[in-house]
């Protein structure tokens, strides 16, 4: 239901900058789609990152393009309940180390994501893991620490957070396929400001 209501409220906000559009065509319209030459910074297996529309308009006077991954520089440390003190530390480039956590296909994957001038051990960051892990044994909790692209000023972040995402769906996909899970109900995704976007 969340993220039904986080779809919707991200539909709304899309429509809301192309107003010259149907629901229908605010829906369907396709963002790779570029007859011609328009701004746009590439950054490999995570996509390209346009700052035209759906991403400017009037209502966003400051539209700037998002940081490179290797300057947010996400990290993902993993924690189950055998790792709650010391987390693993996810390697986007090898993510067979996820087998040394003892996670299984079966496990719930939480993912938390914190907001705008914070850091990826926020107190509430590991309050909320350790109250998923004493929930749930079989848990694994990921925070989503994008330090490096959450800072001042709030337009960059705000931009920077499309890199975030791009780089946390490629991980998703990762443990997916390495954990040869049938299924995407097992994932959870949680944030916080521009974390949740």
């Amino acid at each position: 239901m969340k993220l039904l209501l986080i779809f919707t409220f991200s539909l709304i906000k899309l429509a809301y900058c192309q107003s010259n559009l149907t629901w229908y065509e605010v829906f369907t319209e396709k963002i790779e789609k570029n007859d011609n030459p328009e701004p746009v910074r590439c950054y490999g297996i995570y996509g390209c990152f346009p700052i035209t529309k759906p991403w400017a308009c009037k209502e966003r006077a400051s539209n700037v393009f998002p940081f490179s991954p290797e300057i947010i520089e996400v990290k993902f440390p993993l924690f189950t309940n055998f790792t709650r003190k010391s987390p693993i530390m996810i390697d986007l480039d090898n993510l067979e180390k996820i087998h040394f956590a003892n996670v299984s296909k079966k496990s719930s994957f939480y993912f938390i994501s914190h907001g705008f001038l914070e850091l990826g051990n926020s107190p509430w960051m590991i309050k909320m893991m350790n109250e998923i892990l004493n929930y749930d044994n079989e848990a694994v909790v990921i925070l989503v620490d994008w330090r490096g692209g959450s800072s001042m000023p709030y337009y960059q972040a705000a931009a920077n957070i499309r890199v975030v995402g791009a780089v946390l769906a490629h991980l998703i996909a990762g443990i997916f396929l390495e954990l040869k899970m049938e299924n995407l109900d097992k994932f959870h995704l949680i944030g916080h400001s521009l974390g949740e976007n």
